[in-house]
C-alpha cells in the first residue's frame, strides 16, 4: 500500500531535525514538480540548440554584368507539337535571337505532365526540359511557336473541368495555336532547398490557360540574386524572382507585324536587381546550452528548497 511515508522519499530537500534528515510530504510534491519543470525546460533548450536559425540582410550585388547565369526551364504545352516549338534567347543589349545558348530537350508529354488537359485528336503535346545560358543583364527567353496555321481549330472552355470541381458550359471554338501551358519549373541558378524565401520561384508549378486563341504570353520577371551560407561554411549562390503575366492576343500582334510566326508563344522578360539578399544559417553554441541548463537546474533546485522551508516556517509540524 502506498503510504505517505513512502511518498516522502521523493523529497530532495531533506531537512535536518535534531541531527536527522527529515523528508516531508510537501517536500516530495514540490520535488516532483521541480524535476518535471526541469525536464521540460532542459528539453526546450536542447530543441532550441538543434534548431538552425536563418538570418537575412540586404547587400549590393557583387556580380559582373557579363557573368553567365544558367536558367532552368521545364514546361509542358499540352496542345502544341514538339516540331512547332523552339526556345531562343536574345542579346542583353537587344540583338537577334540566339538559339545556340539554349540546351532544351523536346519530347512528347506524359499523361501526368499534361494533366488535367486532354488534347483533341489523340495528340500528346510537348514537354520542354533543359537550360539556357544568359548574361546577368536584362533580356528575354522566348518559346516560339514556329508553325502557325490560322485555319486550324482548337477547343478551349472545358480544359479545367476536372480541377476544383469546376464545370464549363460546352467547348468554345477558337482558331489558331492553343498557348495553354504548365510550368513545372523555371528559375535562375541552382535550385536551393531551405527556409521560406530562399530560392523560391513564383512560376514553379503554375498553369496558364489560353481561352482567346493564339497570342503571346508575356511573363515579366524581377530577378534578385541570393546567397545562402550553410552551417558548415558551404555557400550557394542562386536567384529568386517575382513575376507578372499578361496575354497579348494575335490580333494585337498583327497590328504591328505582317507575320505572327515570329512572336507567337511564351516570352520570359527578365531583369536583375542591383541588390542581393544574403541568408546565413546559425546555431547556438555549446557553451550557451551548458550555461542555460546549469541555470535551469540550479535555479529550480534552489527556489524549490526555499519554498519548502518557507512552508515549514509558516506551518510547523510535529516530527516523529
Amino acid at each position: 500500500m502506498f503510504t505517505a511515508n513512502r511518498f516522502r522519499r521523493f523529497d530532495l530537500g531533506q531537512k535536518a531535525v535534531q541531527g536527522v534528515l527529515d523528508k516531508s510530504l510537501v517536500g516530495a510534491l514540490v520535488s516532483i514538480a521541480s524535476v518535471t519543470l526541469m525536464a521540460v525546460l532542459v528539453i526546450s533548450e536542447l530543441l532550441a540548440y538543434i534548431k538552425v536559425d536563418t538570418s537575412s540582410h540586404m547587400a549590393v550585388a557583387d556580380f559582373h554584368e557579363h557573368d553567365a547565369v544558367t536558367a532552368r526551364l521545364h514546361a509542358t504545352f499540352p496542345f502544341v507539337e514538339c516540331k512547332d516549338l523552339e526556345v531562343v534567347t536574345d542579346h542583353p543589349q537587344g540583338g537577334v535571337p540566339n538559339s545556340e545558348a539554349v540546351s532544351v530537350h523536346k519530347r512528347p508529354a506524359s499523361k501526368a505532365e499534361r494533366y488535367p488537359f486532354q488534347p483533341q485528336g489523340g495528340g500528346l503535346g510537348c514537354t520542354l526540359d533543359g537550360t539556357a545560358t544568359v548574361e546577368r543583364a536584362a533580356g528575354t527567353i522566348v518559346i516560339h511557336v514556329m508553325h502557325h496555321d490560322p485555319s486550324r481549330v482548337i477547343f478551349t472552355g472545358r480544359f479545367l473541368a476536372r480541377t476544383k470541381g469546376e464545370t464549363r458550359s460546352g467547348p468554345k471554338a477558337v482558331a489558331g495555336q492553343n498557348m495553354t501551358h504548365k510550368i513545372h519549373d523555371f528559375g535562375f541558378g541552382p535550385p536551393v532547398k531551405g527556409p521560406v524565401g530562399v530560392g523560391r520561384n513564383s512560376l514553379a508549378r503554375s498553369t496558364f490557360v489560353s481561352e482567346e486563341g493564339s497570342g503571346l504570353v508575356k511573363y515579366s520577371l524581377k530577378v534578385v540574386p541570393i546567397s545562402h551560407r550553410r552551417m558548415h561554411g558551404a555557400e550557394v549562390n542562386t536567384h529568386t524572382y517575382s513575376s507578372n503575366v499578361a496575354f497579348v492576343p494575335e490580333a494585337a500582334v498583327l497590328q504591328d507585324l505582317s507575320s505572327s510566326s515570329l512572336l507567337l508563344g511564351v516570352e520570359f522578360s527578365y531583369d536583375f536587381t542591383s541588390v542581393m539578399v544574403k541568408y546565413t544559417d546559425a546555431r547556438r553554441s555549446m557553451f550557451e546550452l551548458i550555461t542555460s541548463v546549469c541555470a535551469i537546474v540550479g535555479g529550480i533546485y534552489t527556489v524549490s528548497g526555499l519554498f519548502v522551508r518557507g512552508l515549514q516556517v509558516v506551518s510547523p509540524k510535529k516530527h516523529d
